[in-house]
């Protein structure tokens, strides 16, 4: 992200945590809350986006229930989202 935004290049990101979203804000980012097993707020964040990237394996679930909600079917959402 600190080197898309050294290029002049907008971001936006999607965050759950008010401490992680002014962490963001802070960096210069536009910040969306939001969750991404909620398809409407993950296609609101995504609107108008040439690209999207997702990072959200890089947390792990506690459940394999929680693998299937937040990775799989949040990654479905991003991946319609972005397609516009």
């Amino acid at each position: 992200m600190d080197e898309l935004l050294a290029q002049g290049r907008k971001v936006r990101v999607m965050v759950r945590g008010e401490k992680d979203a002014r962490s963001f804000a802070d960096q210069g980012a536009t910040v969306v809350t939001g969750d991404v097993r909620d398809a409407e707020a993950v296609a609101r964040a995504c609107d108008g986006a040439s690209t999207v990237v997702s990072l959200v394996g890089r947390h792990f679930p506690r459940t394999e229930q929680g693998l299937w909600d937040v990775h799989a079917r949040g990654n479905e959402n991003l991946v319609r989202a972005g397609r516009g």
